[in-house]
């Protein structure tokens, strides 16, 4: 994921949506979901998990915003499979989940003067990417 914040920086972008095609990890660390059972919230993480691979991308996609502090942020999701051919998929986390020899393919669609930055969400008791308009500096390219 530092690399998808890599790529679009060099391409002067800050946001993007991104969905992915196709592509290999070497090794994944991600979470999934399952019902909160304190009442903060209708759901909470499981996990995480770590598979190594190699594990092919079957599909997912990733928002990259800007955190608290204005630096990118990515959440991403994908869906993979591995040696053993089951597939599984959730929440990856970042700077955990290297690219495999295959790298990624993805479509990314990138906002101008608008954008996503985490926020508390009231609803879901989670912070979550919100949407922002007029954004200006290195945050709107």
């Amino acid at each position: 994921m530092d690399g998808l914040v890599d790529v679009l920086s060099a391409l002067g972008l800050a946001q993007a949506g991104v969905v992915f095609l196709r592509g290999d990890f070497s090794r994944v660390a991600f979470m999934t979901g399952r019902p909160d059972t304190s009442g903060r919230r209708a759901a909470t993480h499981a996990g995480p998990w770590t598979l190594d691979g190699p594990l092919t991308i079957l599909g997912g996609s990733a928002v990259v915003g800007l955190d608290g502090d204005d630096r990118p942020l990515v959440h991403c999701h994908t869906f993979f499979s591995g040696p053993d051919g089951a597939v599984r998929g959730g929440h990856m986390l970042a700077g955990r989940c290297p690219l495999g020899d295959g790298g990624l393919l993805g479509l990314a669609c990138c906002p101008i003067e608008a954008g996503f930055k985490i926020a508390l969400d009231r609803e879901t008791n989670f912070p979550i990417f919100h949407p922002l308009t007029h954004l200006s500096g290195a945050a709107a390219r």
